[in-house]
């Protein structure tokens, strides 16, 4: 591989990790957590995620900077 392969090759897992280092996710005022797709337990830090299959992911460890205290469980 040369200098400028290696170079695109750093810039572009530099670019995927920034791109989704983070994620905005919008709430409805309808939902008891703000939105049907997502649940947020601020206590113990873990993102609940229901995709449109019905499948369950549970993430742990998921930090979120602002968090209502209307729209998630305690």
């Amino acid at each position: 591989m040369d200098q400028d392969q290696k170079s695109h090759a750093a810039w572009r897992q530099a670019f995927h990790h920034k791109r989704n280092a983070g994620m905005i996710i919008s709430g409805r005022k309808d939902a008891k957590y703000g939105t049907f797709v997502f649940q947020y337990d601020a206590p113990s830090q873990t993102l609940h995620i229901r995709s449109t299959t019905g499948r369950a992911l549970v993430l742990p460890y998921v930090y979120v900077p602002f968090v209502s205290s209307n729209n998630c469980t305690n």
